[in-house]
């Protein structure tokens, strides 16, 4: 299984498999990434140090584990060099207890005989906590968590939007179970308790948990949405009474005086409840510069290094009184704030990005303004980008720094002889901690200052032809963001979601794909018999599987992008006949299948050729 997964994967760099020698050509958009997380289990799992209050930390294991992979449209794509840590990863996922043995890299190296070695950097977080990862054995995923969906949903979040989209979740599910029947009262059997416990329950019971957590969340979202729709034309008076008319279109000089009173005014309308923001706009910074710091070293965010780095910087906020002056807000803090606290600039431009979106639906005519307005969008995240490169420039040019602050070595060392214990880490590293923050102000500040400077001459003459009145609505939104900021940011640290992180979620599975396969007197797949095992030694119960696997993923894709039924059915009868025509020469036991399945497709009522692209909810 091993060689079959590696070698399937080389094969797709071989050029001469290509039809024609056509060259490689990526398939992510341009400007975007995209991200494969792959879970499995560490077996043995290896030292995590957890902070507690007495003693201060304390030791567990840690069996959760992620390989993450990246591939974007500029050349880092997975290729050659990926394929035998993709197929690693393939297998170790694949690992059902009892019906595959566990694997480790050297093992899988050597059955594979590629002559390649797995690259190191998918267990930096084991050389981190002097593990070896080749002494320990990885199986299922699953046996911790069957959906993974928070890495997926904290991907989907980072993901650039410069068009009117929608964000889906789409998770597959080849066998739902019916709803369970109502309890008789009946004692469970010892065996019954054992494998339910072992095995049933924790493998079921995450997806509940997840569907609920982003239920959870789309309604926070909502409400978050209706906070700024009630504040609005509080919040423009305000806005309109301190930057001239119409807002946002006052010269660069002026910005700078009409930030500081909006500040102050933020202060004033919030009352009691401004210390409370600018603490919380405090943590975050500290979180930002210990995340900046972490990227840095590649200290993994589940690593105890990673733990210390966060703790220590949010010590030395609480230490040098940076937290405590939230109460009194004093000139030196707002300095550091205006030069380090990118997240606060983010917070803008994402701000503005909700803003942009909802003229989508909102402008006449949307189609003569939509370039416009992606245009906007695309600065908008361009921006976004100019902040994330401009930290990490900054800290690869104070690497020295960094080092004497937060040493990989010093640290391991530390964190054995001491535990977790960032005060008594700070204090070992004040001066070298105290260096670093002025470096950084000295070298961030100015580039967070030209970012954002830029990013205002360019969204003035961006927005120049929009109409007047959603000009000034997202002008508003611009200049107006520190009150914005005061009102929304505490709802949003708490919430841990933005205005515009609602995402649809959306089941893929022989129950909800029905136009050609629906499941009538017997199951459609073969393979969920035997307790998942039913294909297992069967090829034409394998094929059968693939084949349906096929036609009803592109019937679910279809129906999510478009609303009519009529053209949903269109555009699936022609993506069945396709594929059906693809497979039939390579599926060799499934020719009855195919045959009775074009059969079908040739009935489902045509209605000339599917639409155009302008007709697709999410353009």
């Amino acid at each position: 299984m091993s060689r079959l997964l590696y070698q399937a994967l080389a094969s797709m760099d071989d050029e001469s498999t290509r039809p024609g020698g056509s060259p490689r050509k990526s398939l992510v958009p341009e400007g975007t990434t995209l991200d494969l997380l792959i879970t499995t289990t560490d077996f043995y799992g290896y030292d995590r140090q957890v902070p507690a209050w007495d003693p201060p930390s304390v030791h567990d294991a840690q069996h959760r584990h992620v390989f993450h992979f990246t591939a974007s449209s500029s050349g880092n794509d997975l290729g050659s060099s990926d394929s035998l840590a993709l197929a690693f990863a393939a297998r170790a996922t694949s690992c059902f207890p009892g019906a595959f043995e566990p694997v480790n890299r050297p093992t899988f190296e050597k059955v594979v005989g590629g002559g390649g070695t797995i690259d190191g950097s998918l267990f930096r977080v084991y050389q981190l906590a002097k593990a070896n990862p080749d002494k320990t054995f990885f199986i299922d995923g699953g046996v911790l968590d069957n959906r993974p969906f928070a890495p997926t949903i904290e991907a989907l979040r980072a993901k650039p939007a410069d068009v009117d989209v929608e964000r889906t979740l789409i998770y597959l599910d080849p066998d739902p179970e019916p709803p369970p029947p109502p309890p008789q009262g009946k004692v469970p059997g010892v065996i019954e308790t054992a494998l339910g416990a072992l095995a049933g329950l924790p493998r079921k019971q995450p997806i509940l948990d997840s569907l609920l957590e982003i239920e959870g969340m789309n309604v926070r979202v909502g409400e978050l949405q209706q906070v700024i729709k009630a504040s609005f034309q509080d919040v423009a008076a305000t806005v309109r009474a301190i930057a001239p008319e119409p807002a946002g279109l006052a010269p660069t000089t002026e910005r700078a005086e009409h930030e500081l009173r909006l500040h102050i005014a933020a202060r004033e309308r919030s009352g009691l409840a401004y210390p409370t923001y600018l603490r919380l706009r405090i943590d975050g910074m500290l979180d930002g510069l210990a995340s900046a710091t972490c990227a840095a070293c590649d200290y993994p965010a589940e690593s105890t290094h990673a733990l210390l780095v966060l703790a220590s910087w949010q010590v030395w906020g609480s230490q040098g009184e940076l937290l405590a002056q939230a109460l009194e807000q004093r000139e030196g803090q707002h300095r550091l704030l205006q030069a380090l606290d990118v997240g606060f600039s983010e917070r803008r431009l994402r701000f503005m990005l909700a803003g942009v979106s909802w003229l989508y639906g909102q402008i006449e005519q949307p189609e003569s303004y939509r370039p416009g307005i992606d245009l906007v969008k695309q600065r908008l995240w361009a921006g976004i980008l100019e902040l994330t490169d401009a930290m990490g420039s900054v800290t690869r040019a104070l690497e020295s720094e960094i080092t004497a602050a937060f040493s990989e070595g010093e640290m391991r060392d530390f964190l054995e002889s001491e535990g977790l214990k960032p005060d008594v880490w700070l204090e070992r590293k004040r001066a070298e901690l105290g260096a670093l923050v002025g470096a950084l102000v000295e070298r961030l500040g100015p580039e967070l200052e030209q970012i954002m400077t830029q990013q205002y001459l360019d969204l003035l003459s961006l927005t120049e032809n929009l109409p007047a009145e959603h000009r000034e609505d997202v002008w508003l939104r611009y200049v107006g963001f520190p009150l914005w900021d005061a009102q929304l940011y505490p709802l949003e640290r708490v919430a841990d979601a933005g205005e515009r992180d609602a995402v649809k979620v959306m089941r893929t599975s022989p129950l909800d794909a029905t136009l050609l396969t629906a499941q009538r007197d017997e199951a459609k797949l073969k393979g969920i018999a035997l307790h998942h095992f039913g294909a297992f030694l069967d090829l034409a119960a394998r094929e059968n599987d693939y084949l349906i696997g096929r036609l009803d993923g592109a019937e679910r894709l279809i129906r999510h992008l478009l609303d009519d039924d009529s053209e949903q059915t269109e555009w699936s009868r022609q993506a069945f006949l396709k594929i059906l025509a693809e497979e039939e020469p390579v599926l060799k036991t499934a020719g009855a299948l195919i045959a009775k399945l074009r059969e079908r497709a040739e009935k489902l009522p045509a209605t000339g050729e599917p639409p155009g692209p302008q007709r697709r909810k999410n353009e």
